[in-house]
């Protein structure tokens, strides 16, 4: 699993007054919390660095390097839980930072891909991705950036089901029993035939004779 480096720095001001006062100078007030602090931790990040940050991680789960300034310890091994932005702007607005321990098993939500084009879709059916994400279980450093399945030898009625995938050394599925479906290639869909302009269907003409 990829690690990125991100700087921050101790909040000390909360509420809406001192965090709108923060976004003006480019820093995103943030939180880093987890099973082994006594309380959260206020912080702030730069607004760009953490833009820069998510876009080399492109949507995959990563390991952070959260160096903490003037906080006296070493840096915390943290993932994003929780990104809010402006549902207008798309401008980061707070983010909660996780701090993980890198010798417990965690359980992490990861996007499902999907490799070469089913023999289905090329005879006309579609694919159909059911789960675009599964919870998997695994150290933190064993996390994959993602689920990888070949579809290239699906045909029309075929699908994957949960315990058809294979799943990296050390990375298990929580609750694989519930053998649900994760993808399918079904049939094209029938075009429904639009009667000509000018021509009635039996009910219609029915209804016409009654009327008259």
């Amino acid at each position: 699993m990829e690690t990125l480096d991100l700087k921050a720095a101790k909040r000390e001001r909360k509420g809406n007054n001192p965090c709108r006062a923060m976004r003006r100078e480019n820093k995103v007030p943030a939180v880093v919390y987890g099973p082994a602090m006594e309380a959260a931790l206020p912080i702030s990040v730069d607004r760009k660095e953490l833009a820069d940050l998510l876009k080399v991680a492109a949507g995959r789960q990563i390991i952070i390097n959260l160096a903490i300034e003037d906080n006296g310890e070493k840096s915390r091994k943290v993932m994003i839980k929780e990104l809010q932005q402006n549902t207008l702007t798309s401008a980061l607005l707070h983010a909660d930072f996780y701090e993980v321990d890198m010798t417990r098993e965690i359980i992490v939500e990861i996007a499902v891909e999907t490799v070469g084009t089913p023999v289905g879709v090329q005879e006309g059916g579609v694919l159909n991705l059911v789960r675009r994400e599964l919870a998997v279980k695994c150290l933190p450093g064993n996390v994959p950036s993602a689920v990888t399945v070949d579809v290239s030898g699906l045909n029309i009625g075929d699908s994957i089901h949960l315990l058809d995938l294979a799943l990296p050394d050390g990375v298990e599925i929580p609750d694989a029993s519930i053998n649900f479906t994760v993808l399918a290639v079904s049939g094209p869909e029938k075009e429904k035939v639009e009667p000509e302009e000018g021509e009635e269907g039996e009910g219609e003409a029915a209804s016409a004779d009654e009327e008259s």
